[in-house]
């Protein structure tokens, strides 16, 4: 017998489902699709767009072609993907110093190896200088990892969404209940709620922000080990890489300031950017002014009818002596 509906549930039939009975869902089903496609374009009554944030998900989209089946007034968007693609370059520079500890084993899964860090590097050529890193299949390998080595410290490092926690949670348990001492996760988990809030919540504004720092090409010029800084211009954002995107509170910033632009004007404004320094003990090599008429722009998110025109940037500053210094 089947289980009773919980309390909330709808108590219509469901809004997506085909109007004849189907047998066994399958999207290799001709008719399934078809009728699935067809119901959804009697129900769309105004455009709308979807999010996919799993890898193995947008493998299986781009394989099924469903994209190309979509009505025209549904766009399906391409999200940040597996936790690799959402492990910060910093973190990877994290990880490759735990790597170089003596009686340091990391236990990680084996996507995460190739993943480069600020300099180009990645776990994988941590391994080959020697370092001892063992690629697992699941948490609890690190398990057996930390109980066949006993004399060294096994960390697991914990990487991406909330859904992956659970696992690692369970993890630590058992690694009590085993009384196994020498186990430790390095937790870099992301929390998916917070960045679609923000991204959902005013993807269509624009945003000025200026920066004054000391970036160096060898730092921030480098993305996925390809050098695309240079002395001139240090600084690479790589669209295909997040973790190139610019930070306002990276340690080469000394001073930064941001012009939110929630509104739209018919006639020339004039605005202030104050910037707020962080360090005053460094003088500035270089400048970053950033003008974007949407700001989420490097999500391929908001409005691609938006425009922002610019003119008349100026710089006020005092001069610290006399002689310009």
């Amino acid at each position: 017998m089947p289980a009773p509906a919980p309390p909330d549930a709808p108590s219509g039939p469901n809004r997506f489902a085909p109007e004849k009975p189907m047998p066994t869902p399958t999207l290799h089903d001709p008719e399934l699709c078809q009728a699935l496609l067809r119901r959804l374009e009697d129900l769309l009554d105004r455009p709308m767009r979807f999010m996919e944030v799993c890898g193995t998900h947008t493998v299986s989209i781009f394989r099924g072609g469903l994209r190309t089946l979509l009505p025209e007034q549904v766009t399906h968007l391409t999200g940040p993907g597996c936790p690799v693609c959402v492990t910060h370059d910093r973190e990877v520079a994290a990880f490759l110093k735990l790597a170089e500890q003596p009686n340091v084993i990391i236990a990680t899964f084996g996507d995460l190896m190739r993943v480069p860090g600020p300099d180009g590097r990645s776990l994988k050529h941590a391994q080959a200088d020697g370092a001892r890193v063992s690629v697992i299949y699941s948490p609890l390998d690190a398990l057996t990892l930390a109980a066949d080595n006993p004399d060294a410290t096994v960390v697991f490092l914990g990487v991406g969404f909330e859904t992956t926690a659970p696992a690692v949670a369970a993890t630590v348990l058992a690694a009590e209940q085993r009384k196994l001492d020498n186990f430790a996760v390095f937790s870099c988990h992301k929390l998916v709620p917070p960045a679609l809030a923000a991204l959902l919540g005013d993807p269509d504004n624009g945003m000025i922000y200026i920066a004054v720092g000391t970036w160096t090409p060898e730092e921030y010029g480098i993305s996925q080990g390809e050098q695309f800084g240079s002395a001139e211009n240090p600084i690479a954002i790589d669209t295909r890489n997040p973790s190139s995107f610019f930070d306002p509170t990276s340690p080469a910033v000394i001073g930064y300031g941001q012009l939110p632009l929630t509104a739209s004007y018919s006639e020339w404004q004039e605005f202030t950017i104050p910037l707020k320094y962080v360090a005053t003990d460094r003088k500035p090599t270089h400048i970053v002014v950033v003008c974007s008429a949407s700001r989420w722009g490097d999500y391929f998110i908001g409005s691609t009818s938006s425009v922002l025109v610019v003119d008349d940037l100026e710089l006020i500053y005092d001069r610290l002596d006399k002689t310009g210094e």
